[in-house]
């Protein structure tokens, strides 16, 4: 096995069935892994979750002829509870099969299972980065890399405007419309983090703002007044969230008062919206120093009398990329 591709399953329907978003998103990956692969071998395993079988046969439809296998194992959620050890036990009974294994799984495992089988296997950390629906996590099994932009770019550009896949150049285009639009003596530094950051392309542009910590403390203010409890930073930490926590929130509330916060009108959001649209935005305010052990909760303990979990911005930290003005 030359390559390890996580794949987490696709957006669903309310039916828990793989909705028609989440098979364009399949199709993409179909790209993504077949330029991987070249001309090895690739083999398919699939949580036996519906969502995640169905997003398994749109890959193996334009990878494997059709076949792939259902593994009970590869489902998590709160009754089926995540292994990582029997995983791994899995996985390498396949390593000697393929030169590409696929894992087609759901958020604990294509969140975990990379950085534990790097860790166990190759001896190696591997960077942790959050994988949305659609997206996928690639490890090289000969060695961990530096992970560099995919040059597979595709068109995800609908009327001029980015609401479909999102890439490099996109991401790159749009800091440059933030800096010049926000007041600089509140936006002091953008970072990108995510799999634009390790693969070139993806569902979202992560996004964090770096502020003071007065403009911080008047954001998260302005997020918990407005949403009777609505925690600034926590919808990122959250395995499940439900779309109260999300920007289809009144008013895209987060999005809002980082918008608010950084100065930026109305006339400059639409420009930054014809660059990318909101819904590919997942944009994080954080304060001056976030990256420093327990400063961030020092601040909302001290303000709001509330916390988060630490080892968020560790993490956080080993992953994000700044972008310089």
């Amino acid at each position: 096995m030359k390559k390890m591709i996580i794949v987490r399953h696709g957006e669903y329907d309310s039916n828990l069935n793989l909705s028609e978003y989440g098979v364009c998103q399949m199709k993409d990956l179909v790209k993504m892994i077949a330029r991987i692969a070249g001309e090895g071998v690739v083999r398919i395993l699939s949580s036996s979750a519906v969502r995640a079988a169905q997003s398994a046969n749109v890959l193996a439809s334009g990878l494997t002829k059709g076949v792939f296998e259902k593994c009970e194992r590869l489902w998590s959620d709160r009754d089926h509870p995540e292994d990582l050890d029997e995983v791994l036990g899995m996985v390498n009974t396949y390593a000697d099969t393929c030169d590409v294994l696929v894992l087609v799984t759901h958020l604990e495992y294509a969140r975990d299972f990379p950085s534990y089988y790097s860790e166990q296997v190759l001896k190696r950390e591997f960077p942790w980065q959050s994988v949305e629906k659609g997206e996928m996590v690639a490890v090289d099994c000969a060695r961990v890399d530096e992970v560099k932009p995919c040059e597979l770019w595709e068109d995800v550009c609908r009327d001029g405007v980015c609401t479909g896949r999102v890439d490099g150049r996109q991401v790159d285009k749009y800091v440059r419309l933030l800096y010049e639009c926000a007041n600089p003596e509140h936006l002091l530094k953008v970072y990108l983090y995510g799999s634009v950051v390790k693969m070139g392309v993806g569902n979202d542009a992560d996004i964090v703002v770096e502020v003071p910590e007065p403009v911080f403390v008047e954001y998260a203010n302005d997020c918990i007044g407005a949403l009777d409890g609505f925690h600034p930073i926590e919808k990122l930490l959250l395995d499940m969230y439900s779309p109260y926590w999300d920007y289809a929130s009144p008013d895209l509330a987060r999005l809002r008062y980082i918008f608010k916060a950084l100065h930026i009108d109305s006339s400059e959001k639409e420009a930054l919206f014809s660059i990318i649209h909101w819904k590919k935005l997942d944009m994080l305010c954080l304060p001056e120093g976030w990256n420093e052990p327990g400063h961030v909760n020092n601040l909302l303990k001290r303000n709001f009398n509330l916390s988060v979990d630490p080892d968020f911005f560790k993490k956080l930290s080993r992953t994000c990329k700044e972008i310089s003005r």
